[in-house]
């Protein structure tokens, strides 16, 4: 029916949309000769069109995306308004018409904001930032617009009104434009729409005020549309209104919303027209006047009609899903209603064609809206059902999220376990090295964690990225997101520096970007761009100073006589040149000298205070004239620029705008051309890529990088052009207050701070700076709280320890202010002083209490004692652990019998082990360093006794790597090599005593390979010997059978099916990577004929399957063989078997199995000594770097044994290291400091532990102190 209020509903899928869009609106566009994008619904008529004049879709689409369009515009109001202003006396004086007035167009808008107001600042990687146009204070109008008044009132305060305020200052100029504007804004203001002001972009709407303002607007069309046609009828004599067509309108509206739009609704039809609705919302089906209800079901089982009628007669409909649902809600709103519209309704025969108004006239509109109208349908709050089936579900509150928990735990060595792990405290898992800590906390934890969150991408997103495998467990319940922070994990681009990994970096580049001035490189004079309009308003200032001389630049130093200069002028009705810096009129300019340079302006013309309305037509002139550069000459003679572009106003030199990509150097648009963006030279060809090996740009830059990451420093450079700021010349030269970015750089964290802390920025710098000095700030808060406050942000990656770079990743993730996730750790506290653990505890103390959840693989007794909940695995490692011992407080742990942690933390070591200290007095070598001065070490000489256990302690960054690696290690290996006896180094003046040392080796931290290929037999060289001795046996020499036969790596011997590995990967695309055991070798990595080949019974295959511990004794009788496997055993490794591959050695035991790498070497070397030459072998020098990271501390009284024998036997060992029980057991000391960086690199103390312990500076000592007096007070009690 026509003139009502008709609404269509059903199920979803039941037909609804392609009745009304496909069928009904096509076909009526199409027979009122319309086109339409696609093809009509199918259907075999539709009758009546011709009743209605329009046909309107109202659909979703926001009404602008610009904040262009505002109210007063999209009712088409505004014209009425700027027409006011342009006949007002001011507008009319100054030839201002119509069009001056407006914020889209003409030339009476700001230019710098082009009329909106606001500038757009891109942020990059944050959101666009809008700030208030520094120009016309966003005011959107240059200042002769603003000055034009209608009743005291500029354009500006006119936008500025509120709706109801608009209709009161409209109506009281008593215009009929006036009052035309105040009679179409009391449609809003009826609508509830009065509060909006004139000038707010429409884009800053609500969902429910744009619907509002979308129906005024075509109810302000139809009603214009009905003037301007008089009544117009139809051939029948009857009026006729437009079809609004409506889908789901209620979407996103609160209830009272829906209320003002049921008005709408009310309002239209009142004025003739008819409204199609498509609703699922009960409140607007029962107010309808008329449903058509389609179903009964979706689908195929859709599609029909079910019932039609009103409301009343929809409800009683047995087989309607709707009528289920209105009859309840009508049994509750409809007591009070008036029934005699229904009665009409349902005892009337519709006709074609007929109107609903025609059948009941005027009084069944009153009474079938009375009710509606009022508002009270929205009032009943005991209305179950506000939306057909829609029920919140209800979540259980709670304070605390509860806890993880992992059931049936098999991954690696766990065994069936089950933990329970509280959520947002701070959870240690402890335990012996091997005993399955990192499985738990990494390989199930992280890995589920980060499978869970990739699980939520798309199956084609999830191939493009490297998934953990799915750990073997039951269940893992209550788990968060997750993050890991690792040790170690890379060693960061070749281009990756402390500011980079931190993000420091992108928010620098983003400040200088948008905060900085450019100055020009080669004058070192300021560069800036603004628009006409904002040098008119400076020319302005300056005039009424005193009288100005505008003079736009024709001739910048060239050489000529530059007549026709003087003739162009003259042409152009220009009176005055400036030549050379003397005023010339045109009519006397002679000839100028031809081979000299000369600089020529034209005089545009004067302003002084009398003239300062002339200013915009003249330096708008100049600009033109001067190509975007005025030059500005005062009546001191004194010349200064104006330019519309980044040019220098001395050399001319034009500059592109700042964008953040000029301080990246891993952009070519930023990075140094001498260098690529590494700040060093090597082989500049392959930096620059000026040698194109690869197929692309892309391909040499990783190739770079990759070289930049093995290259030693010995064999770069600092690039002479950047000086290792890495950045061009154009990016140095960009200033924010006097400072550049590579002096920011080139601060350490705590220096950074403070000069950040002294900046102070104003106006839109400040709205821009409001975003990213904070998050600047903070990220260097934290990395002071972690213990990094000492390093340079603009120290490369690769050079930081696995401590440190730990530390800085985990300073990154502070920075990030995440909330609700859980973070994994893996030892934070290595290669931390013990002054600077409170600081570490305290941060992620602060990571918890903003309600994250922390798991963290820990040995540190000080980190157990601040941890909320211990987890403590064991009892032993490798197959002997992998089971909970004890959960629960620190109390909780130590009074477990069982627990390995317990009996170390309640019955500490008592130092020194062996009872006493070798004496330093008998030492006849020292190995002495004069002058070093590598990086912060501030020509120290130092001392070393050969023969000892020496031990170099201080605060973490205080000089000790430095001292290791850059002067004591190159220095011993060169005078072994015999190239350098004595003498002078880059980085130290002399080293001696080094006589006595016959080899030297390293241990720093470097991760071990980590294939699936490699495994403990393979990595300390051993199973080469095994190798060779069963290619040695008869069976194989029969079969001529070479050691390579025995490899799992190379082809012949191995399983071929598995290529050696025993087992078979199989990819899954989109899901984690499985591996099945291979069915031909049944995991034994061989082939069957190798597997003939027994020496003692026992293959290839079974010697593989062999703990450590069983192969040292199987082979007792091969030396070779048995000696790394004993040494392995020492230190705790035996549990370990022979054929484990690498990737699941925990951290612990990938560091034992390289230190004994080193010494099996070392070893060797001497035993071959004393058999082949028949002599006592020197000393051997051994080099170790935290030789305790990843130990419990049962296994570093094991290292300690480990340690002390090799001294035993002659050999001089030296340490760093901050775990007190090794400096305790240490002969000699050197403590560095006494802080980091550059309060750092002094020798504070050096002697016996006992000694430095008595130290007043040395930040080492009061900790040394505290465990020897432990230690003295055992003995005394054992006496």
């Amino acid at each position: 029916p026509l003139g009502v209020f008709a609404c269509v509903t059903g199920v979803s899928g039941s037909g609804k949309s392609t009745l009304v869009h496909d069928v009904l609106y096509r076909n009526l566009l199409r027979a009122k000769a319309q086109t339409t994008d696609q093809e009509p619904g199918a259907c075999k008529s539709v009758i009546g069109a011709h009743r209605v004049r329009e046909v309107v879709m109202v659909d979703q689409a926001p009404l602008a995306r610009t904040p262009r369009s505002t109210a007063i515009l999209y009712l088409g109001l505004f014209d009425r308004v700027r027409e006011l202003f342009a006949a007002q006396p001011e507008a009319m004086a100054q030839g201002l018409t119509a069009s001056a007035f407006s914020f889209n167009s003409g030339n009476g808008r700001c230019e710098r904001c082009s009329g909106t107001g606001f500038e757009k600042i891109e942020m990059q990687f944050l959101s666009d930032l809008f700030v208030r146009c520094a120009e016309c204070e966003g005011k959107r109008f240059q200042p002769h617009i603003l000055k034009v008044r209608l009743h005291d009132k500029s354009i500006h305060d006119v936008l500025e009104l509120t709706v109801s305020e608009a209709i009161q200052f409209f109506a009281q100029l008593g215009d009929e434009r006036g009052l035309q504007i105040s009679h179409g804004l009391k449609v809003l203001d009826e609508v509830g729409l009065g509060y909006l002001r004139l000038g707010q972009p429409l884009n800053t709407l609500s969902g429910g005020e744009s619907q509002r303002l979308k129906l005024v607007g075509h109810l302000r069309e139809a009603e214009n549309a009905q003037r301007s046609v008089s009544d117009a009828q139809n051939s029948t004599g009857e009026a006729i209104g437009n079809l609004f067509i409506f889908d789901e309108p209620t979407t996103g509206l609160h209830f009272d919303d829906v209320a003002m739009l049921l008005q709408l609704f009310q309002r239209l039809v009142d004025n003739g027209h008819s409204i199609v609705v498509i609703e699922h919302n009960l409140e607007v089906i029962k107010c309808a006047d008329w449903i058509i209800d389609l179903g009964p079901e979706a689908g195929d089982a859709g599609g029909e009609l079910v019932a039609v009628g009103t409301p009343e007669q929809i409800a009683e409909t047995e087989n309607s899903h709707t009528g289920q649902f209105l009859r309840h809600v009508l049994s509750k709103s409809r007591k009070a209603l008036p029934i005699i519209a229904t009665q009409l309704l349902s005892t009337h025969e519709f006709h074609r064609g007929e109107r609903l108004d025609q059948v009941a006239g005027e009084g069944l509109q009153k009474i079938a809206y009375d009710f509606e109208r009022s508002g009270a349908y929205a009032q009943d709050d005991s209305i179950e059902f506000a939306r057909a089936a829609e029920a919140a579900p209800r979540f259980r509150a709670s304070s605390r999220n509860g806890a993880i928990h992992v059931h049936g735990a098999r991954e690696h060595n766990l065994k069936n376990i089950d933990v329970k792990i509280p959520r947002e405290q701070l959870v240690v898992i402890t335990g012996l090295s091997g005993s399955g800590k990192s499985t738990l906390a990494f390989d199930i934890l992280f890995a589920e964690g980060q499978r869970r969150f990739l699980d939520s991408m798309s199956p084609y997103a999830r191939q493009f990225v490297e998934q953990l495998e799915k750990p073997d467990v039951d269940l893992v319940s209550g788990l968060p997101p997750t993050v890991a922070i690792e040790q170690r994990v890379t060693r960061g681009g070749g281009k990756s520096t402390v500011a980079t990994v931190t993000e420091i970096y992108h928010f620098l580049r983003l400040l200088f970007a948008k905060t900085g001035t450019q100055f020009c490189p080669d004058c070192d004079l300021p560069v800036a761009k603004q628009s006409a309009a904002s040098i008119v308003k400076q020319i302005e200032g300056a005039a009424k100073r005193g009288p100005l001389k505008v003079l736009a630049p024709l001739v910048k130093a060239r050489k000529g006589f530059h007549t026709d200069v003087a003739r162009w002028a003259d042409r152009q009705g220009f009176d005055t040149l400036y030549v050379d810096g003397r005023l010339v009129p045109v009519s006397h300019f002679r000839k100028l000298e031809r081979f000299k340079e000369h600089t020529i302006d034209v005089v545009v013309g004067a302003i002084d205070r009398k003239r300062i309305t002339k200013a915009r037509d003249v330096v708008r002139r100049a600009l033109e004239i001067g190509r975007g550069t005025a030059r500005l000459l005062d009546s001191k003679n004194r010349l200064s620029v104006m330019s519309t572009e980044m040019s220098c106003p001395s050399c001319g030199r034009a500059f592109e705008e700042l964008d953040p990509r000029l301080f990246s150097f891993n952009s070519p648009h930023g990075a140094c051309e001498e260098c690529g963006g590494f700040g060093e030279i090597w082989d500049q060809d392959v930096q620059t890529g000026a040698s194109a090996d690869g197929e692309s740009v892309l391909e040499n830059e990783l190739a770079a990088e990759r070289e930049s990451e093995w290259i030693e420093e010995d064999e770069a450079r600092e690039c002479p052009r950047c000086h290792g700021s890495r950045i061009n010349a154009v990016a140095r030269h960009v200033r924010v207050q006097g400072h550049t970015i590579d002096q920011f750089t080139n601060l350490s964290a705590s220096e950074a701070m403070r000069r950040i802390d002294r900046l102070k920025f104003t106006d839109t710098h400040q709205a821009i700076a409001a975003g990213l000095v904070p998050e600047i700030q903070q990220r260097l808060r934290f990395m002071e709280k972690v213990g990094l406050g000492y390093l340079a942000l603009g120290r490369s990656a690769k050079t930081l320890s696995g401590g440190e770079s730990q530390r800085i990743r985990l300073a990154a993730q502070l920075g990030s202010n995440l909330r609700g996730v859980l973070y994994v750790l893996d030892e934070p506290t290595i290669g931390l002083h013990p002054r600077d653990n409170l600081r570490l505890l305290e941060t992620l103390t602060a990571l918890r209490n903003k309600g994250n959840s922390l798991v963290v693989v820990e040995h540190d007794d000080e980190t157990m004692r601040h941890a909320d909940h211990i987890i403590d695995l064991g009892p032993s490692a490798g197959i002997h652990g992998g089971e909970v011992v004890t959960t629960g407080a620190l109390r909780d742990i130590e009074k477990n019998p069982n627990s390995e942690t317990a009996r170390c933390l309640s019955t500490p070591l008592c130092h020194p082990i062996r009872g006493s200290r070798r004496s330093l007095r008998d030492v006849e070598n020292w190995i002495e360093v004069h002058g070093a001065r590598a990086n912060n070490l501030k020509e120290i000489d130092v001392r070393f006794p050969v023969g000892r256990l020496s031990v170099i302690t201080g605060i973490s960054g205080s000089g000790k790597s430095t001292l290791m690696h850059d002067v004591i290690w190159p220095a011993v290996r060169e005078q072994l090599n015999q190239r350098k006896r004595a003498g002078n180094g880059d980085l130290f003046k002399l080293i001696s005593g080094a006589q006595e040392i016959e080899a030297v080796y390293e241990v720093d931290q470097s991760p071990i390979g980590k294939t699936s290929r490699s495994t403990p037999g393979t990595y300390v060289k051993v199973f080469d010997e095994i190798r060779n001795l069963y290619a040695q046996l008869p069976v194989s020499r029969v079969r001529g059978y070479s050691a390579s036969r025995f490899s799992f790596n190379a082809e012949g011997g191995r399983c071929e099916t598995c290529k050696g590995q025993g087992v078979i990967k199989l990819e899954m695309n989109f899901l984690p990577s499985s591996y099945v055991p291979c069915e031909d070798c049944r995991g034994r990595r061989y082939n069957p004929q190798t597997l003939e080949v027994c020496y003692n019974g026992k293959s290839i295959g079974d010697v593989m399957e062999m703990t450590i511990e069983e192969a040292a004794q199987f082979f007792s009788a091969h030396p070779k063989i048995a000696r790394p496997l004993s040494l392995l055993v020492d230190t705790g490794l035996g549990y370990l078997k022979l054929g484990q591959p690498s990737p699941t050695l925990s951290g612990g035991e990938a560091q034992r199995l390289k230190l004994v790498t080193q010494l099996k070497r070392g070893v060797s070397r001497a035993a071959d000594e004393r058999i082949r030459k028949m002599r006592k072998p020197g000393s051997t020098l051994y080099l170790l770097e935290e030789p305790t990271i990843g130990l419990h501390m049962a296994d570093i009284e094991l290292l300690l044994k480990v340690l002390h024998r090799l001294v035993d036997e002659g050999n001089t060992v030296i340490v760093i290291e901050h775990n007190v029980s090794v400096i305790a057991e240490a002969d000699y000391i050197v403590d560095l400091g006494p802080e980091a960086g550059d309060a750092g690199g002094e020798v504070v103390a050096c002697g016996t532990p006992e000694r430095v312990a008595k130290n007043r500076v040395s930040r080492t000592a009061p900790f040394l102190r505290k465990v020897l007096n432990t230690s003295l007070a055992k003995k005394v009690l054992s006496f």
